[in-house]
């Protein structure tokens, strides 16, 4: 599977699971916020990662 179906393929998963509609605002949002705060994509991953961890803490 080459890289553009394999990202078309997860696009088709969150799709599924959040519509089309939520998945693109959210997209938007995190345009919005990587730009305004000087983020990089591949932190909000770690921090997305980090943040379930303590959530499933008792």
């Amino acid at each position: 599977m080459d890289k553009l179906e394999q990202i078309n393929k997860e696009k088709q998963f969150l799709i599924s699971q959040l519509g089309e509609k939520k998945l693109n605002k959210l997209i938007a949002a995190l345009d919005k916020f990587c730009a305004e705060n000087n983020i990089y994509s591949y932190q909000l991953k770690d921090v997305a990662s980090f943040y379930r961890k303590v959530n499933e803490l008792p």
